[in-house]
């Protein structure tokens, strides 16, 4: 079952959200719910990475192997460290490789890679300095759960975190404008809730949206609300448009499962035309699955 939304402007957005609950023995569908179309509060284009921090050589730098695994067939990967943690009790890693970088992200921290050697190309260097000409929360504030991800039909990096400046919290994103990691990025800055903590945020690649997904807390005793799922205007946002608007649901069902896993695009291969995004969510005795398709209709 779907419910579209529609916006009083010339290029309009449809959105359709539906979900399937996947218990232990049935499928049912879940009822559907409007968007709320949001715009950024800021939008800028940063500075080249590589001129916010010096290069590294350290070309010199030992790198390891994999091991054999008994009986099994391998092929041995490159093994080299990565960015520390900081002060951070846990650095929450994370990283994608793109054509011949690999970005890696810690909660304080980005630096860039190359995926053949393992060489720094990009010194570990601090979150806040991508956002600086964008200025506001995300260049003044840093609350971890960064994550990169590489949008691999358009050969560009996609770069999200959330703030810790207060309500309202800012959800920070990126969007290179090569597929240089150290190069410039679009920049902007949502204000996806006015009320909760945008906690766990994933992020997912699709054709017709950028899939970003949060658990919504209570900011004074943390504690889980519900769930938010956004659409972001994934070609709007590759051509550097001010105008890229985000489109969120709230979950509809409990509000105690994990935060929603957006499908994420890996390959070369597309999926169907017009298939939705999927996402996943545990729930209390089931796993939901829900469907999130975006279409974009202009006006004669």
């Amino acid at each position: 079952m779907s419910l579209l939304s529609r916006t009083p402007k010339t290029n309009q957005l449809l959105t359709s959200l539906f979900s399937i609950v996947v218990a232990t023995a049935a499928i049912t569908a879940a009822h559907a719910q409007q968007a709320t179309i949001l715009h950024p509060q800021n939008f800028a284009v940063s500075q080249a990475l590589r001129d916010l921090a010096p290069p590294a050589d350290d070309s010199e730098q030992p790198l390891g192997t994999f091991p054999e695994v008994l009986g099994a067939s391998t092929t041995k990967l490159l093994n080299f460290d990565g960015a520390g943690s900081v002060s951070y009790l846990y650095p929450d890693a994370n990283g994608a490789p793109g054509a011949t970088q690999y970005m890696q992200w810690t909660n304080a921290r980005y630096a860039v890679f190359s995926k053949t050697t393992g060489a720094t190309i990009l010194m570990p260097t601090s979150a806040t300095l991508l956002w600086k000409n964008l200025g506001g929360q995300c260049a003044t504030t840093n609350a971890g759960d960064g994550i990169v991800n590489y949008d691999k039909a358009a050969q560009r990096w996609v770069v999200t975190h959330h703030t810790g400046g207060g309500v309202p919290y800012m959800q920070c994103v990126a969007v290179s404008t090569t597929s240089d990691a150290t190069g410039t990025y679009y920049l902007y800055a949502f204000s996806l809730t006015a009320t909760y903590y945008p906690d766990y945020p994933q992020l997912g690649v699709w054709p017709d949206a950028y899939y970003l997904t949060s658990n919504l807390l209570n900011p004074g005793n943390f504690t889980n609300v519900t769930g938010q799922i956004c659409a972001l205007d994934r070609s709007t946002m590759l051509v550097g448009g001010s105008d890229a608007t985000a489109q969120c649901f709230t979950a509809t069902t409990k509000g105690t499962f994990s935060v929603f896993q957006p499908a994420d695009l890996d390959g070369a291969t597309p999926p169907p035309t017009g298939a939705p995004n999927y996402l996943r969510a545990l729930d209390t005795n089931s796993l939901d699955l829900y469907a999130f398709h975006v279409e974009e209709i202009r006006n004669a």
